[in-house]
């Protein structure tokens, strides 16, 4: 496995009278492969043998490098893409604007945060892309799905609505929307969703739906939208709710248009398409965390209205503005499930003509996909320096390019602070500042990480300081203390604690946390990191450093 011995493989030890004693073999990981390594023992002496096969998971704390590029090519253009024999590569072509969707795929698996609404982004991402992705990709997808169905299922309440955190007392309703929307979806792909959780949900909805008033403040009338779309999604009709919305005197764009697409799923076209005119005249609303907004989403949620109402022209000219504005390695959860939707549907509404395209590498072969539609994805061989791709056909072709590099464990991460700042310091328990660069095995020390927000208020930023591996949290939970009050929640595993919290413009807030020194060796501690979990420009961490334990 991807462990290697340090000096001595063989030690003696002699006993005078039976008892225990240690002795230790230093191991050394390898900084650039993770996997599960097999240590075995034997013991001899006294005409007796003893073995023992120990499994360690060795994992490297360093996140994947992506890289993701997208390039549109006319009729007889090509472009040379860049390759590194150090990454792996996925090439997309696609007949119509597309994403990246495997680096997509790469961003919804490491994804780190597990809130309902990412659940279901995730959910609504493998279910709508997943036939945009390559056999391997797919298969994951398949894999990983019921695993996610099974956990969103486990956020539901008594009342069929969705929790936004585990042990939270009342439901959030966009994301509850989302929920539905992912087991309706679910099943219409053959996955397993029980009866009793889509009835409540509908029950739930329906209800929500009813007794809704109408006003715009923090996005009401779109998180109203968005719960008819998925009970009509899910086959019901509520008509008399719809009417209401439709009839309110002051009502957004997005709402408008999000309320079409649910005309559109009942078979109400001239509705749906005179609620489209008239958002084209309409103000659209100032963005709300009520509905993790973002530019972007609420633009891959217009294009599903279009797509739904049959409008073509709008939806292509949509389409092409969303693919070249997400960022496969900048986005957000919400972007990614709703654009992914969103391409889902256009696969549907496009021409069906086909295109032809050449490929070459930097050995002179050259191959040639002809009849192409859709969306077509390639493991490509890093070996190569370059990539070319030609488009050899009469039709525009959107290309893109996803590379994966893992980091040697030791490879340094270099800081950066943007929108806010983030500063790690350690101490003895009495206070007393000390140097983590070597401890003594046993010690137990504090961590004080200090967060400050720049400019704004944030109310969904995430705080996750990964644990080195000689390390071993002390859990103030389960000892009866006190941790940080005044978070959302607190998420505390064996190799990470993440806290979630609000923070104003300027503000400032600490967060303690305490260790102790467990296993005896040198070890990776990575970047902490501080991210506003809807705008991917409100981010910071620290560089990564070595631990010593004595």
């Amino acid at each position: 496995g991807p462990v290697s011995i340090i000096g001595a493989t063989t030690k003696s030890i002699a006993f005078s009278k039976p008892g225990e004693q240690l002795l230790n073999f230093e191991l050394r990981c390898d900084a650039a492969h993770s996997g599960q390594a097999k240590v075995k023992i034997r013991a001899t002496g006294g005409g007796q043998q003893a073995t023992e096969t120990i499994n360690i998971n060795v994992r490297n704390p360093l996140p994947d490098i992506i890289t993701s590029e997208s390039i549109v090519l006319d009729s007889e253009q090509r472009h040379r893409f860049d390759l590194s024999p150090q990454s792996t590569a996925e090439l997309t072509i696609a007949t119509m604007p597309a994403i990246d969707f495997s680096g997509a795929f790469t961003f919804v698996a490491n994804y780190a945060h597990y809130c309902t609404e990412q659940l279901s982004a995730r959910a609504m991402y493998l279910l709508y892309a997943r036939k945009f992705l390559d056999s391997d990709e797919a298969a994951l997808a398949e894999r990983a799905l019921p695993a996610l169905l099974k956990a969103i299922a486990s956020r539901q309440l008594a009342s069929g609505g969705f929790v936004y955190w585990p042990g939270n007392d009342s439901a959030h309703e966009w994301a509850t929307s989302m929920a539905g929307e992912v087991m309706t979806e679910a099943r219409h792909q053959g996955f397993t969703v029980a009866n009793q959780s889509i009835d409540r949900w509908k029950a739930y909805q329906n209800s929500a739906a009813r007794s809704y008033r109408h006003t715009t403040a923090e996005a009401a009338d779109i998180v109203q939208a968005y719960r008819l779309y998925t009970l009509a999604l899910a086959g019901e009709e509520p008509i008399a709710a719809m009417n209401k919305l439709r009839e309110s005197k002051c009502i957004s764009e997005q709402a408008l248009l999000r309320l079409a697409a649910a005309y559109a799923l009942i078979g109400r076209s001239d509705v749906a398409n005179r609620l489209i005119d008239k958002a084209a005249s309409t103000p659209a609303i100032d963005g709300s965390y009520a509905t993790f907004w973002s530019p972007l989403r609420d633009k891959a949620m217009a294009l599903e209205s279009y797509q739904l109402v049959g409008n073509k022209s709008r939806a292509f000219a949509l389409a092409k503005e969303v693919a070249s504005q997400f960022s496969a390695t900048n986005c957000s959860t919400q972007e990614v499930a709703f654009v992914s939707a969103a391409m889902s549907r256009m696969s549907y509404v496009i021409d069906k003509s086909t295109s032809e395209v050449a490929i070459s590498d930097d050995s002179g072969e050259r191959s040639v996909i002809s009849n192409l539609r859709g969306v077509k994805s390639l493991s490509l061989d890093t070996a190569h320096k370059y990539v070319e791709v030609i488009n050899i056909g009469n039709e525009e072709l959107y290309t893109a390019l996803m590379t994966r590099r893992t980091p040697s464990a030791d490879e340094q991460i270099m800081p950066e602070a943007n929108g806010v700042e983030i500063a790690v310091r350690y101490t003895d328990i009495e206070g007393r500042t000390i140097n983590i660069e070597s401890i003594n095995q046993g010690d137990e020390f504090l961590a004080h990480i200090d967060v400050r927000k720049l400019s704004n208020s944030s109310e969904s930023l995430a705080l996750c300081y990964a644990v080195a591996s000689g390390w071993e949290i002390w859990n103030e939970r389960l000892v009866g203390g006190a941790n940080n009050l005044g978070t959302t929640y607190t998420d505390i595993r064996d190799e990470r604690i993440s806290w979630y919290f609000s923070l104003g413009a300027n503000e400032s807030r600490c967060f303690t946390v305490r260790f102790r020194a467990a296993y005896a060796g040198t070890f990776i501690l990575p970047p902490t990191v501080c991210e506003d979990m809807y705008n991917t420009a409100c981010r910071a961490t620290t560089s990564n450093s070595k631990t010593i334990v004595k």
